[in-house]
């Protein structure tokens, strides 16, 4: 068919054919290729158009960085000892950008997290949280565009302050599950996707058709090839529990040593033993719970220990049972090892037996190495509840996460010494679990918790819920508790969004500010002093000193007082003078050997590779007005067909 016998109905018809075919083909080749297949917008409040620089897309953005003011009121025992953790009261997207910030200007341009855990709004409509769950109303035609852009942007930002071998684990219902697996293969990259953890947590009885009762945890790896190559293996091990464990399993055969018959003594073991498991035990992991069997002389171990050859054509003998004399029937796909090593693992009392030659051989395991990490989690979903309950009181947080499985999560997935970071952190689930797993085990873990303060929820439900852990006291329980320990920083974030303007004094020292804030805020996030001309910040350890000169009237004489009271062997010195810079943006100088941060000199290219990622010309025309935009291209100023 010639185009030029169409009429203009016609042609718009064919070419929005031609469009869907285009986008339907590319999806069946590389969905990672495409552009997200979906239509965007942002509402007029959206916090992500203060950061927009002016000319994106007809945007009329403010090009500002983020305020970020420490509030010492609510930080928490600064002075003590152990990590400083992070609690970021504002909009998550301002206080993404100033990460992202921190992560580029501290040299970590590919990210800084270890491990990112989200729970967001999950889109039901359940507007009896402290939140409402519903980002828009069901007959609004944008009722999942709206929660759709707001999570891509904010997964856009994450992506970049997550490290090379780091993870995203991201909470969410049926409601959006398939259309956030759909986002996160396009931020994160299909072949990052790790696995769909389903989270069982009981059953609805009233249900007419099916009892969907769990909710669903996506997990994202930065770079999944990354940790194939540093042959990475995530195994659940609560170190805590499972020396507990093993002693109690060696008291039981220590309470036996006046049994002489060691088969008598090995099988009360095994009984005795088996009940205090139940007793003591009962929410340990199954695989250690395995480990019920004791040795002749007294070790605890496992007969789980599977000796067949992986994927079938092993190796294939004779291996004769010791009462019955006969041959121990062969595995399908054959013996894991040679005749000669299977000799050696009998001598050394490695092989289990069965009761007699028809059941197959099993290796025993004496060491308790954990185990992969399983995709079903089932838990009683109220007892998250009820612990909520104990620390703040009654409806005041409905539906926390249980910081007990977060913490096994976090313990299998991410080192001692993490920073992880959860920029939906209301409840404070997030962090109780990372204080907790720092105490069980010595670790280091630095958390940052991002929240909003709507119907005061940083305030007086996650800033007090992380007090009250850390502390012990409090609880609305009325009893004592061991307190975590740790430090808490305060910090209010976007509140006012600094624009850079050189030719006003104010909003240029406000800007300066702001922008040396985020660039030590990693490393040096505990505010010494504010002088008014000088932001004197250090490290968890006091071991680095940041000095962030952000006056334009810094004479000598400050710069020298400032260096006598900071030496600057230990600290760097950021400068953001107009009158070196040339009024545009502010630079560094080296004082020393120390190492010199950059203040954000591409802040602005930040905040735009997300904006257009996350609103395009596609969000602001309709379909027609699209595919009329896409004809125009078709014809010249006369209307002629090209």
């Amino acid at each position: 068919m010639e185009l030029e016998s169409l009429t203009r109905e016609e042609l718009i018809n064919r070419v929005a054919a031609l469009e869907k075919f285009s986008r339907e083909s590319a999806e069946e080749a590389d969905f990672d290729n495409t552009k997200v297949p979906f239509h965007f917008k942002f509402r007029p409040d959206d916090p992500v158009l203060d950061l927009m620089p002016h000319d994106l897309d007809g945007y009329d953005g403010r090009g500002g960085v983020p305020a970020v003011t420490e509030d010492s009121d609510l930080s928490y025992n600064l002075d003590g000892d152990g990590p400083v953790h992070r609690l970021l009261i504002g909009d998550n997207f301002h206080a993404l950008t100033g990460l992202s910030l921190a992560a580029v200007e501290n040299g970590n341009a590919m990210g800084c997290y270890d491990l990112i855990y989200i729970d967001p709004p999950y889109n039901t409509g359940d507007d009896d949280t402290v939140y409402n769950g519903e980002f828009a109303k069901t007959t609004d035609p944008w009722f999942h565009t709206d929660w759709e852009s707001f999570i891509y942007s904010r997964l856009g930002l994450a992506h970049k302050v997550l490290s090379p071998e780091g993870v995203i684990m991201v909470a969410i219902g049926m409601s959006e599950l398939h259309r956030l697996r759909m986002l996160m293969d396009h931020v994160f990259g299909r072949n990052n996707f790790i696995s769909q953890v389903t989270w069982k947590s009981g059953r609805h009885n009233g249900a007419k058709l099916v009892s969907n009762s769990g909710d669903f945890m996506l997990v994202y790896a930065k770079n999944r090839s990354r940790l194939k190559a540093l042959k990475v293996e995530w195994r659940d091990v609560d170190e805590v529990t499972s020396s507990a464990y093993f002693a109690a399993a060696a008291s039981v055969w220590e309470s036996l040593s006046g049994v002489s018959d060691v088969k008598l003594r090995v099988e009360s073991a095994r009984k005795k033993f088996a009940s205090v498991a139940r007793k003591d035990f009962a929410e340990a992991c199954e695989p250690l719970r395995k480990f019920n069997r004791f040795s002749d002389d007294g070790r605890l171990y496992s007969a789980e220990g599977d000796i067949s050859f992986n994927g079938g054509g092993g190796y294939v003998y004779d291996v004769i049972h010791p009462v019955t004399n006969e041959v121990v029937s062969l595995p399908s796909r054959g013996y894991v090892c040679p005749e000669d090593t299977m000799r050696s693992w009998i001598d050394e009392g490695l092989i289990e037996f069965g009761k007699d030659h028809t059941t197959q051989l099993n290796k025993r395991r004496f060491e308790y190495t954990g185990s992969p990490p399983e995709s079903v989690i089932m838990q009683n979903g109220g007892a998250a509840g009820k612990h909520m309950t104990a620390i703040m009181g009654k409806d005041v947080f409905k539906h926390p996460k249980d910081h007990r499985i977060l913490a096994r999560w976090f313990r299998t997935v991410a080192p001692k010494n993490a920073k992880i970071l959860d920029f939906f952190g209301g409840s404070g689930s997030t962090a109780e679990a990372v204080l907790y797993l720092n105490q069980q085990d010595g670790g280091t873990r630095e958390v940052t918790i991002v929240t909003d303060d709507f119907e005061d929820v940083g305030t007086r439900i996650a800033r007090e819920r992380i007090v009250r852990v850390m502390s012990g006291k409090g609880w609305a329980d009325g009893k004592s508790h061991e307190g975590y320990g740790g430090r808490l920083a305060v910090f209010r974030v976007g509140a006012n969004v600094s624009s850079l303007n050189p030719y006003d004094e104010t909003e240029y020292q406000s800007w300066s500010r702001d922008a040396g804030l985020w660039s030590v805020f990693l490393e040096s996030p505990v505010v010494v002093e504010d002088t008014g001309k000088f932001l004197v910040m250090t490290s968890p350890d006091g071991s680095k000193t940041s000095v962030i000169g952000y006056s334009t009237q810094i004479t000598h004489e400050d710069a020298n007082s400032i260096e006598e009271k900071y030496p600057y062997s230990e600290w760097l010195m950021i400068h953001t003078s107009r009158d070196t810079c040339g009024g545009a943006y502010p630079y560094t100088a080296p004082r020393g050997d120390v190492t010199v941060i950059k203040l954000p000199h591409d802040q602005q290219k930040i905040v735009r590779d997300v904006a257009r990622s996350a609103v395009s010309e596609r969000a602001k025309l309709s379909h027609t007005e699209r595919l009329d935009n896409l004809l125009n291209k078709l014809t010249d100023p006369n209307g002629e067909l090209i």
